[in-house]
Order: C-alpha cells, then sequence, then structure tokens
C-alpha cells in the first residue's frame, strides 16, 4: 500500500506542478516516479526530461495542431525507446488532445484505449477500471481537488500493481 500511495502522490504532482507551470519540478518528479516503477536512474532522467519538454510543448499553444501532435508521439516513442518499453506512450497523447478540446466521451475512450494498450487484452476489465479512475482524477484535478485526486491515482495504482504488468509508465 505504501507503494501505491507513493505512485499516487507522484503521478498527481506532476499534474499539479504542469498547473503551476514547474516543469524543472515536472522533470525531478518524473525522475522519482519513473525509477519507484523501477527504471533505472540513468533511463529515468532522460525520459524525465521529455516528458518535461511534453509538457512544456502543450502549454506553448492555445490549439494542439498536427504539427505538436507529431512531434509529442515523436517525443513518446523516444521515452519508450529509452525506458525500453514497446512504442505505446503515443496512445496517452490522443487523450490528452481530446480532452483539451473538451471533447470528453471520445476522451474517455481514448483513455481507455490508453491503458489497454500498456496492460494488454489479457487485462482488458482492469483497463476499464483504470480509465475511470484517471477519468475522475482528472475531473478532480479540474476542480483542484488534490485530495480527491491522490485517491482516484492510488486506487489506479492499485489496480495496475494488481495486473503485475512489466515496463508500465503514467506520466
Amino acid at each position: 500500500m505504501a507503494r501505491e500511495n507513493e505512485l499516487a502522490i507522484l503521478l498527481s504532482n506532476n499534474w499539479f506542478f504542469h498547473d503551476e507551470k514547474e516543469y524543472r519540478k515536472i522533470e525531478t518528479n518524473s525522475t522519482k516516479l519513473l525509477t519507484v516503477l523501477g527504471y533505472s536512474i540513468n533511463s529515468s532522467q532522460k525520459a524525465a526530461k521529455l516528458i518535461k519538454q511534453m509538457y512544456e510543448e502543450t502549454d506553448k499553444l492555445e490549439q494542439f495542431d498536427d504539427k505538436t501532435h507529431t512531434k509529442l508521439i515523436l517525443l513518446c516513442d523516444e521515452v519508450d525507446r529509452i525506458l525500453g518499453r514497446k512504442f505505446n506512450a503515443k496512445e496517452e497523447i490522443k487523450w490528452w488532445k481530446v480532452f483539451r478540446d473538451k471533447n470528453y466521451l471520445l476522451g474517455a475512450f481514448f483513455l481507455f484505449t490508453d491503458q489497454l494498450s500498456k496492460l494488454g487484452f489479457k487485462n482488458l476489465f482492469s483497463a476499464l477500471k483504470t480509465a475511470k479512475e484517471l477519468y475522475h482524477a482528472g475531473i478532480e484535478h479540474k476542480k483542484k481537488n488534490w485530495k480527491l485526486v491522490r485517491q482516484h491515482t492510488k486506487n489506479y495504482w492499485l489496480i495496475i500493481n494488481s495486473t503485475k504488468v512489466q515496463k508500465f509508465i503514467e506520466f
């Protein structure tokens, strides 16, 4: 349970730091998050630098255009390469884009497909549950209710850890 608490705090901190435009803190926090998930310090630091860059890129624009979408996908592919994962972090960018455009129904769908790509079809039910927890965490994030954000992200990590999936990532 302590690991899930730590992961919940680290994930929600990234969202808080993003709201505050504290990009260096996102990088430091992402390094900690990735090392807790089991990645090496060196790989975590390199990937965290790219995660910070992704957050910065999304804030530079009022509109999430195709050029930015492509750039973010390439950054995600590089994060996956550094961490030795299959190339699926880019699924996260799909839901980032549609939520930013306030298309919440499509966002919920892409949130689910992102989780399914990370957990695999054998964990279909868990992917539904994790997508639901992240969706609720996102609603509370918008309200700045950090206590409930942490509760939903803790529930999220409890589900993730029950699947025994290796090389998982969320940022």
